[in-house]
């Protein structure tokens, strides 16, 4: 297990939806209270201190405002992950379906078909949110090797949903 926790560093709730609002908040007070700059007449020792902790929270707030940082740092401080990667596999019907998608992807590329494009896009989004309300649910029961498949789930469909960005981008500029 990880044994810095971020939440408590930031003094947040371990949440999977996180207000990024209240992160934000959190993290300038941190940030105020151990700016390096405040320290300078300070000793040696404290300085340092300062300019770890400093980093520290740059750290913690880096990983809490993404989404699947956040879900891998809840993992980390609550489970073995090493154990868990063991465990958890992802289901071959889901791997399939990913496979599927990303032929679909690589048709419409080639036909630069703008509708099939927008329905993928929307496929992709409907699964994310799909698997993202599971991992929540896991996350409450603390059942980490199911959380941990939901969050390798998110990585394809993210990668998945960057690559559809991508080409919509592409379409649109041609």
């Amino acid at each position: 297990m990880n044994s810095m926790n971020y939440f408590q560093l930031l003094d947040l709730p371990v949440e999977a939806d996180l207000d990024r609002s209240q992160l934000d908040k959190r993290y300038r007070e941190q940030q105020s209270q151990w700016h390096p700059d405040r320290f300078v007449t300070a000793s040696e020792a404290e300085r340092k201190q300062a300019l770890q902790r400093t980093s520290l929270i740059n750290d913690a707030y880096e990983t809490l405002k993404t989404p699947l940082r956040r879900i891998e740092h809840i993992l980390a401080v609550n489970a073995d992950v090493e154990q868990i990667k063991q465990q958890a596999k992802l289901p071959l019907t889901f791997l399939e379906q990913q496979l599927a998608m990303r032929e679909q992807l690589e048709v419409v590329a080639t036909k630069g078909d703008r509708n099939q494009l927008t329905q993928l896009h929307g496929k992709v989004d409907q699964q994310r949110s799909e698997v993202w309300l599971q991992l929540r649910s896991e996350l409450l029961h603390q059942d980490w090797c199911a959380a941990h498949i939901a969050l390798q789930k998110l990585q394809f469909l993210h990668k998945l949903a960057e690559e559809v960005d991508h080409l919509e981008d592409r379409l649109l500029e041609a």
